[in-house]
């Protein structure tokens, strides 16, 4: 099926960024890599770029004047429908040092702390000084599309971010990372405007990196469990039947306000969560576009399972990511199980959440 024509320019955006050699960013390694493709401290640039007719993640030690390859890989579970990346550049990221399993420390408020860098223009990796590649009026905000510094799909992976006029100019309001019915509204508003496009969010203790309100979105390119996954209604709302993890499952069509009563509880009872935006790229109805709420245990926002990694909506979508290889190599079907039965809320809270809302 054709694009329309907001994803359209949208893409064109990203293919133009990557030709420019936009898409690319210095890193300082946080840690010594296990493949010994670099060391901590050392520079790194990584990115995107064209291969032929294809995108294509690289990467390059300026240290040790190498590039570095084999950093990027994807494997069916088992025989599941669920995939797994291997992604060791997103190990590059400022801020994500090795943690013990259980729950994580919130991140910080503090517009200071913020790894947008949305005050500080001097830091590398600031989006203040990072070029918007598409601009769109919502419901209630003007929203900036970037680039993400560390992509988890060549083929596009986007930051957005709402925007206020200040003195003229057009500044970054630092908002924390919490979604309100204003950002929520907006955020389906967006979902509508694109097709072959997932949008999503990443709570606090849900595998949110950076506490600045921000929505994300990734190119829609392959089959995952979650857009044709089987739904059950309840007396209160429509669920998850049979998944890895349970959700709220909701028609975009509704009213934002009704999908707000079920966040706004979480957010009342302290409970993390994603929201994935998806639809059956196969099909074009109504019934194929999905909103699910995904409430997250906040004690299991790491788990022995999954060591070191803070898996985020696309985990919950269908698509694991971590950036240990050797993870990757060992997971099977039981061990991703056993972790989501962790992550996801119990069956006996989720039942309280859907009964008692």
């Amino acid at each position: 099926m054709p694009m329309n024509h907001f994803t359209t320019h949208l893409y064109g955006a990203w293919w133009q960024a990557v030709a420019a050699g936009e898409v690319a960013n210095h890193f300082v390694a946080p840690q010594d890599d296990p493949a010994e493709r670099w060391q901590a401290g050392e520079r790194i640039i990584f990115g995107v770029r064209h291969t032929g007719e294809e995108f294509a993640f690289y990467a390059h030690n300026l240290d040790q004047r190498a590039d570095i390859y084999s950093a990027v890989e994807e494997k069916y579970v088992g025989m599941s429908p669920y995939l797994c990346q291997f992604n060791g550049y997103r190990s590059l990221r400022p801020g994500l040092n090795n943690s013990t399993p259980g729950r994580q420390p919130t991140l910080s408020a503090e517009p200071a702390d913020c790894r947008f860098f949305c005050q500080n223009p001097a830091q590398p990796l600031s989006l203040v000084t990072r070029r918007p590649l598409q601009q769109v009026n919502l419901r209630h905000f003007s929203w900036n599309a970037y680039y993400n510094a560390a992509p988890i799909e060549k083929n596009g992976h986007f930051l957005w971010i709402p925007t206020q006029k200040s003195e003229g100019e057009t500044c970054l309001p630092h908002f924390p990372q919490v979604l309100t019915f204003e950002f929520l509204e907006d955020a389906i508003h967006l979902f509508k405007k694109l097709d072959h496009t997932i949008v999503f969010f990443n709570g606090l203790n849900a595998g949110a990196s950076v506490n600045h309100i921000h929505l994300q979105s990734v190119h829609h390119n392959q089959k995952l469990a979650l857009e044709t996954a089987a739904l059950a209604s309840t007396e209160r709302c429509t669920i998850l039947a049979d998944y890895i993890a349970p959700g709220l499952v909701f028609n975009p069509e509704q009213p934002a306000a009704e999908i707000f009563v079920w966040v706004d509880q979480l957010h009342q009872r302290g409970i993390p969560y994603n929201l994935v935006m998806i639809r059956d790229r196969l099909r074009t109805s109504p019934e194929s576009h999905r909103i699910v709420l995904f409430p997250r245990d906040i004690d299991h926002e790491i788990t022995s399972e999954l060591p070191n990694d803070r898996p985020g909506a696309p985990a919950f979508w269908g698509k694991l990511i971590t950036s240990h290889r050797q993870m990757f190599c060992d997971l099977d079907l039981p061990r991703l199980t056993r972790a989501f039965q962790k992550m996801g809320l119990s069956p006996e809270q989720f039942a309280e959440l859907v009964n008692l809302s």
